[in-house]
Formats: C-alpha cells, structure tokens, sequence
C-alpha cells in the first residue's frame, strides 16, 4: 500500500501539479463525523485536454475537541473546527512541502526552491475554502486569492435574515454593527456551555446527567463553519435545562452568570419553534 502511495504521489500527481505552478488553486474544507475531526485538501487545474482536475492531496483525521479543551486565548471566530489559523497553515504545509515535497523552479529550470509561507503565492494561484475567519486570515497572510464558497455566503445571508445583523469591526476595531439581541442571547448559552466544558464544571454536570436522563450530554460550543451549530446549541441547551438548574452552582462559579433567565429560557424556546 505504501509503495502505491508513492507511486500515485509521485508518478502521477505530482507531475501534473508542477506542470501548472502559478496557475494551480488549493481546496480544503473541515467536518466532523462523531467524534473524529477531518480535513481533506484537493488541488485544482485544467489539464491539456481542458478537463478541470481536482486530486484529492490529503484527508486526515484530527484531534478531537472534548471537554477537557479549553480554548482561553482564541475567540470563537478564529476556530476551524478546531484549527486556529496557524494550525491550518501546518497541516497545508504538510502537505504541500512535506507529503509532496513540491518546490518551485529556480532560475535554470530545476524545481530546487522549497516551499514556505513566503513564497507559496508563486506556486498557487487561488485557494478555495469556506468563509470564515481563519480562512481569510491564511489567505490575507499567504496574499493568495480567496474563492469563498457560495454556499456558505448564502447561509450567511439567511441566518441575517432570521437572527438579526452580526457584530463587525473595522481595521481600527471599532464596532460598526451590534449584535441583534438574538445573537447576545446565543453567545451567551454559548459561554455558558464554556463553562461547563471546563473541568471543575464538567465532574459536577456529568453525574447529574447520568443521574436525572441516564445518559452523558456532552456541552457543545458554536462553531462558524458549522452551519446548524446555533440550532443544535439551543437545542443542547435546552436538553441540560434540567440537569443544570438541578445543581446548586456555588456564588463564586462563573455559571451563575451565563444562566439564561425565565424571559430568555422564553426566547429559546421561541427560536427553536418551527415558522409557519
């Protein structure tokens, strides 16, 4: 199997990516199935035939995000699925220098010249990835192109439409639109799902889960690239509710200040509703 590897890799594959450096776009997308997180990488070209081409390079598997990660320093928007944009970078690089060991031609001719964060924009002429914030930031580092999946601006679109207009700053971080009071309400149970994945909160939540629904709900955080996450959050939400308001939080424990009100626990149930 290992040979074959080899083989396609470099009697097959890496080839035609060379013959079309420069003119060569880098797809890559993240999901998850169960507990497993994957990223699968594909390159993109038109062949002499003029038939578009898109190999897959890599699909991986991950590490998984549970209830022992703890996410303090990075923000919900600079998460792939796990990733924060420097780890996405890595695992690109993996694979285009490591993997594939593709370089670009030096002045002779010969492709001797390794592959780096400097000079990838020579060897890829667009990348094709959702539109989420660690995306744009490899994109705006590396100064290769983005083609923003269209789907994903058309999801974006109709959850405006349905949760109200998203927090934006410009360059010199000043707010120039306000999250709608639905979103407050969303990123709030967000943060409190936060909190019981930390530690302390989840050896507490998990025994009275077992004890009151006879199963372990695990606590789930938003994620951009998920695009039902919001739904399903509420929807997890809504499953500990009972669990949760069962236990008596001590005054000190950061719970007790994302713990919806009877008015919110109202709006929750609202934006679950089915429309007419």
């Amino acid at each position: 199997m290992f040979l074959l590897k080899e083989y396609i890799i470099f009697k097959k594959i890496k080839p035609e990516l060379l013959e079309h450096t420069g003119h060569l776009g880098a797809v890559f997308d993240g999901w998850s199935y169960g507990d497993e997180q994957y990223l699968a990488i594909f390159a993109s070209y038109v062949d002499k035939q003029g038939i578009v081409r898109n190999p897959m390079l890599s699909c991986s598997v991950h590490e998984d995000i549970d209830d022992q990660t703890l996410w303090d320093d990075v923000s919900e928007d600079d998460k792939f699925f796990g990733f924060t944009a420097e780890d996405l970078f890595d695992h690109l690089m993996l694979t285009f220098h490591d993997e594939y060991d593709l370089r670009l031609p030096d002045a002779n001719g010969d492709y001797t010249i390794e592959l780096t964060a400097d000079n990838l924009k020579e060897f890829f002429g667009f990348f094709v990835c959702d539109n989420c914030n660690t995306n744009r930031s490899i994109a705006n580092r590396t100064e290769i192109p983005m083609v923003g999946d269209a789907t994903h601006r058309l999801n974006a679109a109709v959850e405006t439409e349905l949760i109200g207009p998203k927090e934006r700053r410009n360059k010199r971080n000043v707010i120039t639109a306000h999250n709608s009071e639905t979103r407050k309400l969303i990123l709030k149970v967000d943060k409190l799902m936060g909190e019981f994945k930390t530690l302390k909160n989840s050896s507490v939540l998990r025994p009275k889960c077992m004890q009151m629904l006879n199963q372990d709900v695990k606590p789930q955080r938003l994620q951009d690239t998920r695009w039902p996450s919001k739904f399903t959050l509420l929807q997890k939400e809504q499953k500990l509710r009972p669990v949760y308001t069962a236990i008596n939080w001590p005054p000190d424990n950061n719970v007790r200040s994302f713990l919806p009100t009877i008015e919110e626990v109202d709006q929750i149930i609202e934006e679950q509703a089915p429309s007419c």
